[in-house]
């Protein structure tokens, strides 16, 4: 528990320092505009973001904080998953374990909907495993209204109670899990159908990629099975080997239900795994997949000297917290650009910090000092992510100040401002995102005269933002 304490701490501490990245700033503004569903995701981390953001503010502390208690509950839960299926000792080499992977500290740091997640597929997991068809229906429809992805989870639900080896089988929970689980849909499944079934054509059909050829398939292969040793980090490395080391090391009391835990993994890697070969790179998506495998490591080397294992996964967590806020807080892309410069791609950005810092300082320092964001002003950028975290940065709680000129998503959804209403209208993108400027140009009457602001750490330039203001809206 002390390294789960040191490992929220350092949540807490970094994400005070850090902005929002594009995707959180996205949810924070879907919250300012409660919906039953939204086009890319369910509506629970809005929700959330809604409850917290009310209480304590729109900073980044209260859009993150959501994240941090709902991982922190995961934890807990995880643990005594894990104690009551094996031991209190597997219990604890277990957490041990996912608190020195990559992607459990990072989902305690970013308000995503993975965090939210995590919690209800492990509450999914528990009471399956438990046969309280009641509670796993429940938590198993809170997942799915978290994240679509949920759908990993049903596999593992259907073992657990009907095809669990030499257990009776319980149909009629399976049935009762099943039907509480799709009701809980009613908020999504009610919003779709008033939306052209937007959310469902867009991930079963519009997102869908052609089979890219052998040669991209099996890099794109390749990279995913790398990414997966990346967020299992060190606690799943180490512990791998360490059994490898000694694999008849076990206790054959606590190694039951061996094949059942594949049901909960393996679903999320083969689903995804084809996904990523196909080119749509959500090799994240996996991280449900690491509770069961954590849970089966710890009970696996369990017979081991648990002081020696623990004091190797503490040094194994803080390396973990060490990389992460190393490539968060540091111009690292300064240091590898060099080997970067020759792939000018969409993924290789420099340094991660640009993704997150640099327009509450724009907002501060440009803005507001401009009387740029008094009534009357409508803010577009050509991307819908940097949309949001404009309108982050400026706090605009009306989603209808805010637009872009690019693929629209959610922002299709939502009313547009009264063209009577607009006077001016300010364009704004940076050097990743959002600085395709001829369709901004486009809303104007005349030519803008685009200005820049630079960001930069330790010297060395992380953002440069583009913004420019138009008098003479074409609307």
């Amino acid at each position: 528990m002390k390294v789960f304490g040191i490992v929220a701490l350092w949540a807490l501490a970094l994400g005070a320092i850090l902005g929002l990245s594009d995707q959180e700033a996205y949810y924070w503004l879907w919250s300012r505009r409660p919906e039953l569903c939204y086009f890319e995701h369910p509506p629970f981390q809005a929700w959330m973001t809604r409850v917290f953001t009310w209480v304590f503010g729109d900073g980044t502390f209260g859009v993150r904080l959501g994240a941090l208690v709902f991982m922190a509950a995961t934890f807990w839960l995880f643990r005594l998953w894990v104690e009551e299926r094996y031991s209190e000792r597997a219990a604890r080499l277990a957490s041990c374990i996912l608190l020195a992977t990559f992607f459990f500290p990072t989902g305690m740091l970013l308000a995503l909907p993975d965090s939210y997640f995590a919690f209800f597929a492990v509450a999914t997991l528990y009471f399956s495993e438990r046969r309280n068809s009641v509670a796993a229906g429940i938590a198993l429809g809170l997942a799915a209204l978290a994240k679509w992805t949920a759908a990993v989870l049903i596999p593992g639900v259907i073992v657990a109670f009907y095809a669990r080896k030499n257990e009776r089988r319980d149909l009629r929970g399976l049935v009762v899990t099943g039907l509480l689980a799709i009701a809980l849909q009613a908020p999504v499944l009610y919003w779709n159908s008033q939306n052209g079934w937007a959310s469902f054509l867009f991930h079963l059909s519009d997102r869908q990629k052609a089979w890219p050829g052998f040669e991209a398939a099996l890099g794109h292969g390749l990279v995913f099975v790398l990414a997966q040793f990346v967020l299992g980090g060190l606690g799943v490395t180490l512990a791998l080997w360490q059994v490898l080391r000694h694999p008849h090391d076990e206790r054959p009391v606590e190694w039951r239900h061996r094949p059942s835990l594949l049901w909960w993994a393996l679903p999320a890697f083969v689903i995804f795994g084809w996904s990523s070969i196909k080119g749509e790179t959500r090799f994240y998506w996996t991280s449900v997949a690491f509770f069961p495998i954590c849970a089966a490591l710890g009970s696996r080397i369990s017979a081991v000297r648990e002081r020696g294992f623990k004091i190797r996964m503490t040094v194994g967590t803080v390396a973990v917290l060490a990389v992460v806020s190393l490539i968060l807080l540091t111009p690292v892309g300064a240091w590898v650009k060099p080997f970067t410069d020759s792939y000018k791609r969409y993924d290789l950005r420099h340094s991660p910090r640009g993704d997150l810092d640099g327009w509450e300082a724009w907002a501060r320092d440009v803005i507001r000092p401009l009387n740029l964001d008094r009534e009357g002003t409508l803010f577009l950028s050509a991307d819908f992510r940097i949309a949001a975290q404009g309108a982050w940065a400026l706090r605009l709680n009306d989603v209808t100040r805010v637009n872009t000129v690019g693929p629209p998503f959610q922002f299709a959804f939502w009313p547009k401002m009264d063209p009577a209403r607009v006077q001016r209208l300010v364009f704004f993108g940076d050097n990743r995102r959002g600085g395709d400027r001829g369709p901004l140009q486009a809303r104007c009457l005349e030519a803008v005269a685009w200005q820049h602001y630079e960001v930069k750490v330790l010297g060395q330039l992380i953002k440069r933002i583009d913004w420019a203001v138009c008098e003479k809206p074409r609307l």
